[in-house]
């Protein structure tokens, strides 16, 4: 499952990019949950002696098409603006 800061740096550079051209943003990648919310759900949900392990794992693309090429068919929430083409 992803979560917490996943594609961290993907949600900042379309922030950046989008608000140096259109004077402004909106969220083209979905928000994730928090590691600590979601033990604090298991556990709500009856689950005892709980362990939530985090692995980072960093992925470098030569550009923004390969990313969303990697994503396509994943379970990671990106959408996509209507400029950027996937073929």
């Amino acid at each position: 499952m992803v979560g917490g800061e996943t594609l961290y740096e993907l949600r900042c550079s379309l922030q950046l990019a989008e608000t140096e051209r259109e004077g402004g943003f909106s969220p083209h990648v979905s928000p994730y949950t928090a590691v600590t919310d979601l033990g604090n759900l298991l556990g709500r949900a009856g689950f005892n002696m709980l362990t939530v392990d985090v692995d980072e794992v960093q992925v470098n693309y030569p550009g923004i098409i390969e990313v969303m090429t990697d994503l396509q068919g994943t379970n990671c929430s990106v959408s996509t603006c209507d400029s950027v083409k996937v073929s």
